[in-house]
């Protein structure tokens, strides 16, 4: 896939530029005499598996390759050596290449340090150029070293990788070539008078791998972090502040030129910040806006929002004055700085009236502030980007430079924005006309390389895509084929793609099917997130005109059309052939349809427990859009949830106890909350609930007879209550204290799970322990638990001994069920996250799949303005204040859930085939795919491929569960 706009910069160059940086020989056209080894270049072990080329090149036909003949062969990369002046920003440049089992990546380590200043790889099997920004910071020694990584390569015995490298080469920032430097270098505007002030720091810094004493001087000592950013002691870092703030004292009344910010992001779930705003102060009480540095930088110059680097957000432009200036960053659920710079301006500019705008409410300017710059740098970004593609794609120079031009008009409409939110604004792109008209640019671009006007392009419907994503070049249609049970429901998609400079309708016509075969047409939308990282994961029913359903596909963009197949009923049962027609103002296009419905009924009750913290008792406000709950619950129901969640806003209310601790009041307790969740939820498996509990209740410390004795009759008279509702005590689970970790909490748990057992065995005990190493848990802790709960990408990350006590764990008798909280949840794949706990489900045992948590909207309400959200986001699906719209993210649960039925289904058959004298060689296929297909579905996994953009192969799930369905067909 081709992406017309990159957000990396990205240029041609001419080869003469890589010599006249740091690094000797970069683009290794000079080779030593008498060998095939570049000369400046070392390699102390494993030398043989690098080479010198002369025909595959990036800059000229030079380069370095690295061939692994199998994964995990040891060898060291290739170094060289290179001097800084220290606290200096630089650049490194590099071509690189893999071949998707080996890929390559360049690292920068100061002398004597393990972790390194900045990296880049890549993973596309054509070059690509990679450019990221680091600090020198106090070293003056510096080593780059290449590495052919074959990590990839599933096993040690795949087929031979190779990954090249060419044109590496480092610059001091002000000195990089203006062919690959941004538009406007940063140049500051007068002296640091920042330098070794004292600042205050709100809230105080919490991140504990760089939290230290000397974080109230690090900001404006003058030295640069060097390493990875986070774990290194001369950075101050956050967690879950929102926003950090540093307010500094210059002292006096200063001119105030410009600010900048230093900051790092792009790896470990770490963002880059969405704004950081500056305020100047005479007094430290009035404060003026100045602005954001985010949006005040974009023409020096953007961080690749995909992978780590550092970065100095600054900003030359302004014309203030100040004693006191504040920096505050918006950035979680992480916040990293290092240095913090204020440039003096001109001494004139003290008798200028006061700049900026009064700041009378902090919390109303925060939030205002920060969705009109995420507007601006949502538009200065992709424009950015779009100049970017227009300069590299190779156009006559009299249609390049009409192109730029264009673009310099979108730039001056961008400054004209006003600093108000405008009505009804949501975060779906293009976000108004005029970032339309920025898209718009991507059609001559296309047209270049082939396209005309609209067209069809397919790839796995569950791979990340961005709005002006398109092939290579115009592809042949490949039919489209959805296989399912009745009751069921699968989906299939396609793309649609606009190379003209107008928007176009499309209508979406199903014909040739069954008339009672529901069919429904969604038009994916494109949606930002508050990360700035857009997704097309939005599944509302596409909208409907007298044809049929239709979709609008802005200029020079792709739209998806998700088809789906809805629970067909009995008697459907065989394949069917149709198509799907397409049509707009002189255009028509055809793909053809097959739907094949199995002979065989899904159930309607699954085998899966299916839940996830929604927390919709009471006025469902704790995720602030109550408007929404009855939508919210019904959906939940349709993709097959059956055990909600409640706070402990439903326990029983009102008990009172005597000395002895006899329940006093059984006839009398307040069971309201209670009934009207249960009655919300009717008909549902289980009710389960978060005590969030302590050491004690009602004032009796756990364990002591007297506490013992009111638990007991408190959930006695809790039980009996469920039993006039009709319901039994085993639909009861209660969560004694959330993800403990530390022994102090499994004592809180055990007393508990004790008493509450004692008086009521079968209610449910569930914990999920957060230990990275269980066996460090207290014992019992485990024992008393009915339900232990794990978290799956710890699981993923800590490896076999994790999986295996847990598996340890469901074998002595407690129930295994598995659950995932990792965010932003729109930023991770709804095949390796989502759908594939439901995989690790099958490959351990477990038999429910939770997730935090569904219908939590950042602390927003709603999921259709990102900007406006001051927490992250973990919805599977889309909230509004009124509203629930479908998603990607939970379609990938509910496919996942119906694969887990189908792996359950299978495995039933095949044992009471087996019961029933069948023949061993009948049941060998079915017993392999039992055994082998959760292991092939999962075994690819590792923690950083849970985020949606990392590459996979995502057709993996859908193979497997069709080889399912085939074996349960043919065992029928």
């Amino acid at each position: 896939m081709n992406r017309a706009i990159l957000l990396a910069v990205a240029v041609i160059v001419s080869p003469m530029l890589w010599g006249q940086g740091l690094l000797k020989n970069a683009g290794f056209s000079d080779i030593a005499e008498g060998t095939k080894w570049p000369t400046g270049w070392e390699c102390t072990k494993g030398r043989e598996l690098y080479g010198y080329v002369n025909i595959d090149g990036l800059a000229s036909n030079d380069s370095l390759r690295y061939v692994a003949e199998k994964a995990g062969v040891p060898c060291l990369p290739v170094t060289q050596s290179f001097q800084c002046v220290p606290n200096t920003q630089y650049v490194l440049l590099a071509g690189l290449k893999g071949d998707g089992t080996t890929r390559p990546y360049v690292a920068i380590y100061a002398q004597g340090m393990k972790t390194p200043a900045a990296r880049v790889n890549a993973n596309s099997e054509k070059w690509q150029r990679q450019r990221i920004t680091f600090n020198s910071g106090g070293a003056r020694t510096f080593e780059v070293q290449l590495h052919g990584d074959a990590s990839m390569a599933r096993s040690a015995k795949s087929v031979v990788g190779m990954a090249g490298f060419d044109a590496i080469q480092v610059y001091r920032a002000d000195q990089e070539p203006k062919e690959t430097a941004p538009a406007v270098p940063f140049v500051a505007p007068g002296p640091n008078i920042a330098l070794d002030k004292p600042y205050t720091l709100s809230p105080r810094p919490s991140y504990r791998l760089c939290t230290d004493a000397d974080d109230k001087i690090q900001l404006t000592d003058g030295t640069y972090t060097v390493g990875y950013f986070w774990t290194q002691m001369t950075t101050v870092g956050y967690s879950r502040a929102y926003p950090a703030m540093v307010t500094i004292d210059l002292g006096k009344i200063e001119a105030i030129a410009g600010v900048s910010l230093s900051t790092a992001a792009g790896a470990a779930g770490v963002t880059w910040p969405e704004t950081i705003f500056v305020l100047v102060s005479d007094d430290g009480k009035n404060w003026r806006s100045l602005g954001d540095i985010i949006s005040l930088s974009l023409k020096h110059g953007l961080p690749s929002a995909d992978k780590y680097s550092t970065h100095r957000f600054a900003t030359a432009d302004l014309k203030a004055c100040g004693r006191y200036v504040q920096v505050m960053v918006a950035q979680t659920p992480y916040c990293f700085m290092d240095e913090i710079e204020v440039y003096r301006g001109k001494d004139e500019w003290r008798a200028l009236p006061p700049q900026g705008k009064p700041v009378t409410s902090a919390k109303d300017f925060f939030l205002e502030t920060k969705i009109v710059g995420s507007i601006r740098w949502r538009l200065a970004s992709d424009l950015a980007a779009a100049q970017t593609a227009i300069r590299e794609a190779g156009l006559p120079a009299p249609a390049s430079k009409t192109l730029l031009a264009q673009t310099d008009l979108l730039a001056k409409r961008i400054e004209t924005i006003p600093n108000q939110i405008p009505d009804q604004f949501r975060t779906v792109l293009p976000l108004n006309d005029l970032h339309a008209d920025i898209y718009a640019m991507n059609a001559p671009l296309l047209q270049s390389r082939g396209f005309n006007g609209l067209s069809v392009w397919q790839a796995n419907r569950w791979d990340p895509l961005q709005p002006t994503d398109a092939p290579e070049a115009p592809a042949k249609i490949t039919p489209m084929r959805i296989d399912l049970m009745r009751n069921e429901v699968r989906a299939e998609a396609f793309n649609l793609l606009n190379a003209t400079a107008q928007a176009k309708d499309v209508t979406i016509a199903i014909q040739g099917l069954p008339e009672d075969l529901s069919i429904s047409v969604r038009d994916v939308l494109f949606t930002d997130t508050r990360t700035r990282i857009p997704i097309a994961a939005a599944l509302p029913e596409a909208r409907k005109n007298a044809d049929g359903a239709f979709v609008s596909v802005p200029a020079g963009c792709s739209k998806q059309v998700w088809i789906s197949i809805e629970k067909p009923a009995k008697p459907l049962a065989g394949e069917y052939q149709g198509t799907v027609r397409l049509t707009a103002k002189g255009w028509s296009q055809t793909i053809p349809l097959t739907v094949r419905v199995a002979d065989l009924d899904f159930p309607e009750q699954v085998t899966m427990s299916f839940g996830g913290w929604d927390y919709t008792n009471g006025s469902a406000a704790y995720y602030r859009a109550p408007g929404n709950v009855d939508k919210l619950v019904a959906m939940l129901r349709e993709y097959h949830a059956d055990t909600p969640w409640a706070t402990s806003a439903v326990t029983p209310k009102g008990a009172t106890f005597d000395e002895q601790g006899s329940l006093t009041n059984p006839g009398d307790l307040d069971f309201t909350n209670w009934d009207e969740w249960v009655e919300r939820w009717e008909g549902v498996r289980n009710y389960y609930v978060f005590l969030s509990q302590r050491g004690s209740f009602h004032g009796a410390e756990a364990g002591t007879p007297r506490f013992n004795l009111m638990v007991r009759d408190y959930f006695t008279a809790w039980v009996e209550h469920m039993a006039e509702q009709g319901l039994k005590p085993h639909q009861l689970g209660v969560l004694i204290l959330d993800e403990p970790h530390a022994n102090e909490q499994d004592e809180i748990i055990i007393p508990w799970a004790k008493a509450i057992h004692a008086a009521q065995p079968d209610i449910d005990i569930f914990e999920d322990p957060t230990y990275r190493d269980p066996t460090k848990g207290i014992p019992e802790m485990f024992e008393v638990s009915t339900t232990l709960c794990p978290n799956v990408p710890m699981m993923i990350g800590q490896g076999d001994k994790f999986r295996e006590f847990y598996e340890a764990q469901r074998e002595a008798g407690r129930r295994l069920w598995l659950y995932s909280c990792s965010g932003p949840g729109k930023l991770l794949d709804p095949i390796y996250y989502h759908r594939g706990q439901n995989w690790w489900a099958m490959r351990t045992g477990a038999t429910g799949s939770f997730y935090w948590a569904l219908g939590c909207a950042g602390k927003a309400g709603t999921s259709w303005n990102a900007y406006s959200q001051t927490g992250v986001e973990y919805s599977p699906f889309f909230v509004g204040k009124t509203s629930v719209t479908a998603g990607k993210h939970m379609e990938g649960i509910r496919e996942g859930i119906q694969d887990f039925e189908y792996f359950t289904m299978l495995r039933k058959r095949v044992r009471r085939l087996a019961a029933r004298g069948a023949p061993a060689a009948k049941l060998a296929k079915a017993r392999k795919l039992l055994t082998d297909a959760p292991v092939q579905a999962t075994v690819d996994m590792d923690v950083s491929s849970l985020t949606w953009s990392a590459p996979k192969d995502r057709g993996t799930m859908d193979r497997l569960r069709i080889q399912m369905l085939d074996q349960l067909a043919e065992l029928k």
